[in-house]
């Protein structure tokens, strides 16, 4: 059975406003490690509490002062200032792992409170992820609670619409936080925004605030550039072939570095940088000429992305089965070639990185627009 694909996290946002219209779900669960969707959905949930009277609890796992004994009470006991009581539990994913096969305490505290019909209230739980098959997530659907999976929005287009930068999920949130605050700004405007700043949705914020207060001064004036870059983001724009998106993509990688999630600072090593796009660069090439040689041996899509070794959720399928179709098994092939190639003289040269005057060449020799390899997948010339 297909998997249902869930909305966009500004959809989900809409439809969360809707559903507490009428009163807060008994269990709401949040997952998604995009920050600033979580904190419009705690704004949204808190803001319908405050209305009907709630008493509000805040715990959050992540701060030094946070105290799980005072979360549980908050759990158990009534309230002592109103009839009901919202307990907000964020950060909490390392508190609702299994023990073996036994439920945490936080676990079973948060559905007895969820559960208990001779009180009122609300609990809701934040966690960067959680599995869709844990228990609080199964309890949420079944009391009619909304699960939300708030994402970080894409920083590129889907592969169908390659071509088209302005259809990234970035910028078209950009552009739609620019129309609420009555800012005239360009799609074009918004590209070089989205691009100088990166995905970091409160950053985006900032810079519409220069833009607001810049007394008609040029975007360009006003923003600078300050931008990390994913090296599979790189690595996509290249296997897709559109030259543009790839020397851009290539450049923001190796000027401004990447943002390393474990350490919390910018990667700017371009050794460092080269091994990461390398990898990434060589396992997808893989995958595609595995994909693409199923293909022309009569394999349908399905099969030919199972064959490839592809998994993921349905959008990481659904886009590697649109790139496939991009180019033809000997292209894949080719390109792969090419790229071992010039990592295999890279090595008898020492070890020299890879740097962006490489990635350059090779996004020249295999845009799509013209390739420079015949189909037959050798070198021309």
């Amino acid at each position: 059975m297909a998997t249902k694909r869930q909305a966009a996290p500004p959809q989900q946002l809409a439809e969360l406003a809707r559903s507490i219209k009428g009163g807060l779900p008994r269990l709401i669960v949040i997952r998604g490690e995009e920050r600033w969707f979580v904190e419009e959905a705690l704004k949204l949930i808190t803001a319908k509490a405050q209305a009907d009277g709630l008493e509000l609890s805040r715990h959050d796992a992540s701060d030094p002062e946070f105290k799980g004994a005072l979360l549980m009470d908050d759990l158990v006991a009534s309230p002592l200032f109103a009839t009901e009581r919202l307990v907000i539990a964020r950060n909490v994913e390392d508190l609702l792992k299994k023990s073996g096969k036994e439920s945490s305490a936080l676990t079973r505290a948060a559905s007895a409170a969820a559960q208990d019909k001779s009180r009122g209230g609300s609990v809701v739980v934040t966690c960067r992820k959680l599995r869709a098959d844990h228990a609080l997530c199964k309890l949420a659907k079944e009391l009619k609670g909304p699960v939300l999976e708030l994402r970080k929005l894409w920083d590129s287009p889907p592969p169908w619409r390659a071509g088209d930068p302005t259809e990234a999920e970035t910028v078209q949130w950009l552009l739609t936080r620019a129309k609420g605050r009555k800012l005239d700004l360009s799609p074009r405007d918004a590209v070089y925004i989205c691009a100088a700043v990166g995905n970091d949705l409160f950053a985006l914020e900032t810079a519409l605030e220069k833009l607001r207060h810049g007394g008609g001064k040029a975007v360009r004036e006003l923003i600078g550039w300050d931008s990390s870059a994913a090296p599979w983001g790189a690595a996509d724009k290249l296997l897709d072939g559109q030259l543009g998106p790839s020397l851009a993509a290539v450049e923001a990688l190796y000027r401004g570095g990447m943002d390393d999630e474990r350490t919390g600072r910018r990667n700017v090593d371009p050794r460092a940088l080269s091994a990461i796009l390398g990898a990434t660069l060589r396992n997808r090439l893989r995958e595609l000429a595995r994909g693409a040689r199923a293909l022309e041996q009569g394999a349908n899509t399905a099969e030919a992305v199972r064959l490839a070794g592809v998994k993921g959720a349905p959008t990481t399928v659904e886009a590697f089965g649109v790139r496939l179709s991009k180019r033809s098994a000997a292209d894949w092939e080719g390109m792969l070639a090419d790229f071992l190639d010039m990592e295999a003289r890279s090595r008898s040269g020492g070890g020299a990185v890879l740097d962006a005057d490489a990635r350059f060449a090779f996004a020249l020799r295999w845009r799509i627009e013209a390739p420079s390899f015949v189909r037959a997948g050798g070198r021309r010339g």
